[in-house]
Order: structure tokens, then C-alpha cells, then sequence
């Protein structure tokens, strides 16, 4: 069987006058686990010269399987158009999220100047970890539950628990589709 050959190809939405560059990805899997995702991406140009001569850089980035690593992208980006080296590398590297960031601008935690102080609890399964966290909490373990255990491992997350009065606030973060994507 003949190796799948990947091409652009050009687009212009009704109603638009900037043209589109339209690939499947040699890389990226769709939905059902299948190589040569769709991609569709904005040229920003509504020169059909200027167009094509970015599809062809595109094409070129397609027919040339060295290429295809995200360790290329530094080369590629000293070859072809900005627009051509983003719409093939972005959705195919996962992005970088600081999720201890994100929660920090969310729920900043307190400091040692603030009057607190950080404890870390560290032990094997079934340590206890959890139940003294539930201790210092105050939960009761037989309404309350919080936070969970199990002989599951329910707790295998980091966990911030700042106690002080007042309103109770979280902040959870998840791992993006993509990164677990590329874990599994």
C-alpha cells in the first residue's frame, strides 16, 4: 500500500475575503484515533498570490517526514512563513499551563509575613495522610467524607489546604485534553 501523500489546499469562506490554508496533519488523530486530523487556518491575507505561496510552503512542510517533530520547529521557523510554521506546530505540541499559577491568581495562598505556615505531608498509601488532613479540616468522616479515602487511592493529587475564616474557596485544575492525549 502506498504511503498517505499530504497536501494543502486553499479556502475562502462565503462572505470572506482572507484566504485559508486547509491540511490534514500527518501527526495529529481525530476523534477515532485516526492519523491526518483536518486542520483549517487562517492565512490573514487576502492576496491570492501571497496565498499560494504559503500553501506551498506548507506543502513543502507536509511532503518531508523530517519535518514532522517538534524538535524541527526551530529550523522551520527560519524557512517558512510565520502563519505556515504556526498552523502546522501549535496544535501538534501541547501547550505549557502553570496551573500552580493560575490558582495563585485565583485564591493567592497566605505567606509566612501573612501569619502562616507551610506543612508538608509526605508517607506511603495508606499513611494516614488524609486523615489528618480531615483532622485538621474538622470533617466529620461519617457525614462529611472530605476529603475522600479509599483502598483506591483517592487522594493521589497535590492538595492545598489553606485553613482561616471565612467563605470557603477552591480552585481545581485538570489536565487538557491534549496533554493526556499525548500521556496515553
Amino acid at each position: 500500500m502506498a504511503e498517505q501523500q499530504f497536501k494543502a489546499s486553499l479556502s475562502q469562506s462565503q462572505g470572506r475575503n482572507s484566504w485559508c490554508v486547509i491540511f490534514r496533519h500527518p501527526l495529529r488523530k481525530d476523534g477515532q484515533g485516526r492519523t491526518g486530523v483536518r486542520v483549517r487556518r487562517g492565512l490573514g491575507t487576502k492576496d491570492l498570490a501571497e496565498a499560494e505561496r504559503l500553501k506551498s510552503e506548507m506543502n513543502a512542510l507536509l511532503s518531508n517526514s523530517a519535518w514532522w517533530t517538534p524538535a524541527a520547529r526551530e529550523s522551520a521557523e527560519h524557512l517558512y512563513d510565520p502563519r505556515i510554521v504556526s498552523a502546522f506546530y501549535d496544535s501538534f505540541i501541547p501547550v505549557e499551563y502553570d496551573f500552580w499559577g493560575l490558582r495563585e491568581r485565583i485564591i493567592p495562598l497566605p505567606t509566612p509575613d501573612d501569619g502562616y505556615t507551610r506543612v508538608l505531608l509526605v508517607g506511603t498509601t495508606g499513611a494516614g495522610k488524609t486523615t489528618v488532613v480531615r483532622q485538621l479540616l474538622g470533617t466529620d468522616p461519617i457525614k462529611e467524607r472530605f476529603p475522600s479515602t479509599s483502598a483506591a487511592k483517592t487522594t493521589i493529587c497535590d492538595l492545598e489546604v489553606v485553613l482561616a475564616e471565612g467563605a470557603f474557596q477552591a480552585v481545581v485544575t485538570f489536565l487538557p485534553k491534549d496533554r493526556i492525549q499525548m500521556y496515553v
